[in-house]
């Protein structure tokens, strides 16, 4: 008996399962230590949610995170200080459908922050921090290479698949010590820090991802020697990580967006009077995808000389290009301020960033928007806080005509230029873009063949049959038609291509 025999090929897929949402109330009454001065108006009130760890049991989902709170007002004088406190919280969902082949994603945003001053000494905070649960699954698939046997023919074709290795997020703490320039004045009180981490090496090694860069900490700070200008340090703070990842290679694409969930600045030192030296620590949590580009045979068609047959297909994206982006953008913007009309703007900050990439004819076209903080005063010595946007637009022409496109690099900030004039700034924020780039195209591959052996396909009497061909026809259609193979079709006919250039006259076995 003539037995069938499958040959398959072997690609992990990654699929958005489910995106579910749950609230978080951040609830807080806040009474002022003693040392800290009353207040007299709220500057901003920021909320920073970070994800410690994440716990799955069966379908129940448990992610504990702290919610770092950071409020700057102004007190007597229009002198400026800054308050922090932790909010720790613990949130938990049940996902249905969850298995061994699922990943449980989480990233948080800040729906709403509502904040005042109840008296000089006490702030009532009500906000809302949304945790996003991202089920993904990293689904084995097995398109079929080859069969052999039950006269199966396979129209096959070669490609590129993009195999997907591991998805994680790995979390980690940077610690390091630095000095104020000598040529400014040293900290009294820390009014805002923040990192903008840029990696600048990414190695491989079987199962483990080597990180190094810097962070790009900027400081704003009151200086200590009664210099009544708000002044900013900046500092570059290396970083150096072996995070554990399993199953990734040297040959792997390997995409690392890291952020930095918070910075804390201490003043460790008052030598000869002046705060010259910060205790830095940095919490950043590495995004990770790790990928392969994977050749391999794939089936789109088939048919059986002797029985019926029932075929099973799946879509699947294969990779038509592939580029790693690392460039700096320019972001630029106009903001208008002649509602509040400051004097002097003090201190410009990206407080978010959103983007997606879409194609628009044979462009990759990245768009989002920018959130900017700004600390201004006016021209009464008042001190005031505006949140504006600007757009981002960035293009990146195709080599290649494609239907999809798979494109979330990083946007890390390098530097902001601002110029204030007449109640408007110019603002030019400059990006590191990093990622990689993927031009894909859906295919309808076989994963499945059947055969119906007790249905068996009518064949011509022995012979040939002499067949007229049009032009651009296929010959795969033709030995369909005739229950044949399309390579005995080619060798009867000392035909080679695949699709008949010009009307002919064609032979066809009958066997």
């Amino acid at each position: 008996m003539d037995n069938m025999n499958i040959n398959r090929e072997s690609i992990r897929v990654k699929k958005l399962m489910n995106e579910l949402f749950a609230e978080q109330a951040i609830d807080a009454d806040i009474t002022l230590p003693e040392y800290y001065q009353d207040i007299v108006r709220i500057l901003k009130c920021s909320i920073y949610p970070v994800i410690n760890s994440v716990a799955v049991a069966g379908e129940h989902v448990t992610a504990d995170g702290v919610a770092y709170l950071k409020i700057v007002y102004a007190g007597e004088c229009q002198n400026v200080y800054c308050y922090e406190m932790s909010y720790p919280f613990s949130k938990s969902i049940d996902i249905n459908g969850l298995t061994d082949d699922c990943k449980v994603l989480t990233s948080t945003r800040v729906e709403s922050c509502n904040c005042r001053a109840v008296t000089s000494r006490r702030i009532d905070i009500h906000a809302c921090v949304k945790v996003c649960f991202q089920v993904v699954r990293l689904k084995q698939v097995e398109p079929v290479k080859d069969i052999n046997g039950k006269g199966v023919q396979l129209q096959k074709k070669e490609s590129n698949m993009l195999n997907t290795v591991n998805v994680c997020e790995k979390a980690f703490i940077v610690e390091e010590a630095v000095d104020v320039p000598e040529n400014q004045p040293g900290v009294l009180r820390v009014l805002r820090c923040e990192g903008n981490p840029l990696v600048s090496d990414v190695k491989v090694i079987s199962n483990k991802l080597m990180l190094k860069g810097e962070s790009l900490v900027n400081i704003l700070y009151i200086p200590e020697d009664g210099t009544p200008e708000i002044m900013h340090a900046r500092f570059a703070v290396p970083f150096n990580e072996i995070l554990e990842v399993p199953g990734i290679e040297e040959n792997h694409i390997v995409d690392v967006n890291l952020l930095a969930n918070s910075v804390d600045a201490e003043i460790q030192s008052k030598g000869g009077g002046e705060g010259k030296t910060l205790g830095l620590t940095l919490r950043m949590t590495a995004q990770i995808n790790a990928n392969e580009i994977k050749p391999i045979t794939m089936s789109t068609d088939s048919y059986s000389t002797d029985y019926e047959v029932n075929i099973e297909k799946s879509k699947l994206d294969t990779v038509r290009y592939f580029e790693q982006v690392e460039e700096n953008y320019i972001c630029k913007g106009n903001l208008d301020f002649s509602d509040v009309t400051p004097e002097k703007i003090l201190d410009v900050s990206v407080v978010s960033e959103n983007h997606s990439a879409n194609l628009e004819e044979q462009k990759v076209v990245l768009k989002g928007n920018l959130m900017l903080g700004v600390l201004y005063s006016t021209s009464d010595g008042n001190l005031g806080y505006r949140e504006k946007g600007m757009n981002i637009h960035y293009e990146k022409q195709c080599p290649d005509k494609a239907k999809k496109v798979l494109f979330d690099p990083s946007l890390n900030v390098v530097a902001i230029n601002h110029k204030y004039a007449d109640n408007n700034m110019d603002v030019k924020v400059e990006l590191m873009l990093k990622g990689s780039l993927f031009l894909l195209q859906e295919e309808n591959v076989i994963t499945d063949v059947n055969v119906l052996e007790d249905t068996k396909r009518e064949k011509e009497p022995g012979g040939l049959i002499i067949y007229y061909a049009d032009k651009n026809e296929r010959l795969w259609d033709i030995a369909r038609k005739y229950n044949i193979s399309s390579e005995m079709l080619k060798t009867e006919n000392k035909v080679e291509t695949d699709v008949l250039a010009e009307s002919c006259t064609l032979l066809i076995p009958c066997i």
